[in-house]
């Protein structure tokens, strides 16, 4: 790209130059570097998911109280409710999707005419084939690409949603312990032991709201 203003923009140029993105880089560049930052950035959210998969475990491991052990289950009872009413809402929709593409054949199976009805899927592709002489080619690329993307949306997304529920379960079982530090029972023990299970308790609401928080700036 040269022009007499070039000189402007030629740190925009660099930036994406070295990210892989500037248009006017050799092809061959330009993918292997995209390769290499994809790879990074999926070895890096590899490792985040990993420590968030293992701070949970923890949680569940840590925690002896059934009180908050029926918080954790409240909360992960949900997200697994929720992610098999979206599994069969998902599931629904290709079915769904599958159907509406197979019309013009069951039309010519149950009513049949002179010529038979245009076959064409929803999403265009470019196989450089005769897309009605190879329909079911054509609707074999569709549903496999649409499986894929609508999995790897879905999974990710139930899964970023399972860490945040969790947190919020974490949340909750800090706010039950911080309403649980002055307590009946806290008051009519002496004096020098109350001061020291009230200390007990916050410390630990505290530890675990802080876990919570550094959980959640992951997430996002």
């Amino acid at each position: 790209m040269v022009f007499s203003g070039e000189r402007y923009y030629n740190i925009y140029r660099i930036m994406l130059t070295a990210l892989g993105l500037w248009p006017y880089q050799t092809p061959i560049i330009m993918q292997v570097q995209s390769v290499f930052f994809l790879g990074a950035y999926c070895f890096i959210l590899l490792f985040q998911v990993k420590y968030l998969l293992k701070q949970i475990k923890w949680d569940w491991n840590s925690i002896e109280d059934n009180s908050e052990i029926r918080i954790l289950e409240k909360y992960a009872n949900e997200n697994r409710l929720l992610s098999l009413i979206l599994g069969f809402v998902v599931a629904f929709g290709i079915f769904f999707i599958l159907i509406i593409e197979l019309i013009p054949v069951v039309l010519d199976a149950v009513t049949p005419m002179n010529k038979s009805r245009p076959r064409k899927v929803k999403i265009d592709y470019e196989f450089f084939i005769d897309e009605e002489q190879y329909f079911y080619v054509y609707l074999i690329s569709e549903i496999i690409t649409m499986l894929i993307d609508i999995f790897t949306m879905f999974a990710t997304g139930l899964l970023s949603f399972a860490f945040i529920r969790h947190c919020c379960a974490t949340f909750k079982i800090a706010s039950n312990i911080i309403e649980k530090t002055v307590t009946q029972h806290t008051l009519q023990i002496p004096a020098y032991q109350k001061t020291h299970v009230m200390c007990q308790r916050i410390n630990r609401a505290v530890h675990i709201h802080r876990k919570s928080i550094q959980l959640v700036f992951i997430v996002n």
